[in-house]
């Protein structure tokens, strides 16, 4: 499943210059064996009817959603997929050789997905699903002067309107990134092989929204640029002061 066009976000000269020191905080990285041992729990919680339809971590499968009829899902971190994006979110905070203290760190955070989907089949979109609700992230980012955890938290609704592969090849789709589906604009994606890459939209959904310019406080002093010191912390010889 992927989004008809790419958003992105401008930034100043001065921004561009401040991030250069800073890597990607959220790139895509290989899975580790250690996360490949968390089993899928899925927390049925809902009044509403809920079945599974997750074929897979992190995908549904179209067959599995009844038409007009909604559904619900939750997920947290302690789905392994979930686990993944929050392990993202929180990759470049350097431990400093101390590789034992990450999990237990990424584990003072959480990602919780409370989305409901809607399969409707009609003239104009076909057979389509609109997923809607909450995600809901608390991370850590490292901050662009010291690189020290700056504490994150995101809460983002999830308004989207998955039309199948087939439709991604109509004129009117090829470049449009929202589409007009149960009354109201939404999110464009589209769905390949009659299933859904949950994943990679809650995966875009926290990409596009992560702050880009993480600073744990305005004042902040930043590193030595000769020895890298915290100069927050510490009084190193490159410098006869703290400021």
């Amino acid at each position: 499943m992927g989004r008809a066009t790419s958003k992105h976000v401008i930034f100043s000269q001065q921004e561009r210059e401040n991030q250069i020191a800073m890597p990607s905080v959220f790139m895509y990285s290989t899975i580790t064996s250690k996360l490949r041992k968390f089993e899928v729990k899925v927390l049925q919680q809902s009044s509403l009817n809920h079945k599974q339809v997750e074929r897979s971590p992190g995908i549904l499968k179209l067959a599995k959603i009844a038409p007009n009829q909604e559904e619900s899902l939750y997920y947290d971190s302690n789905s392994s997929w979930v686990y993944e994006l929050l392990t993202e979110l929180c990759e470049n905070i350097d431990f400093e050789g101390r590789e034992s203290e990450r999990d237990p760190f990424i584990r003072t955070h959480d990602l919780k997905l409370n989305l409901f989907l809607n399969r409707k089949i009609s003239n104009d979109l076909n057979d389509h699903i609109v997923i809607t609700g909450d995600i809901d992230a608390t991370f850590s980012l490292p901050c662009i002067r010291c690189l020290q955890p700056v504490r994150e938290a995101l809460a983002l609704k999830v308004n989207s309107c998955s039309l199948s592969e087939e439709m991604q090849e109509r004129p009117e789709f090829q470049e449009a990134d929202t589409v007009f589906a149960l009354g109201e604009e939404r999110d464009l994606y589209f769905y390949h092989k009659r299933e859904i890459d949950l994943k990679e939209m809650v995966h875009e959904y926290l990409y596009l929204n992560l702050p880009p310019l993480p600073l744990h406080d305005p004042s902040c002093k930043g590193l030595c640029l000769k020895c890298g010191a915290n100069l927050n912390t510490t009084l190193c010889k490159h410098v006869k002061h703290l400021q």
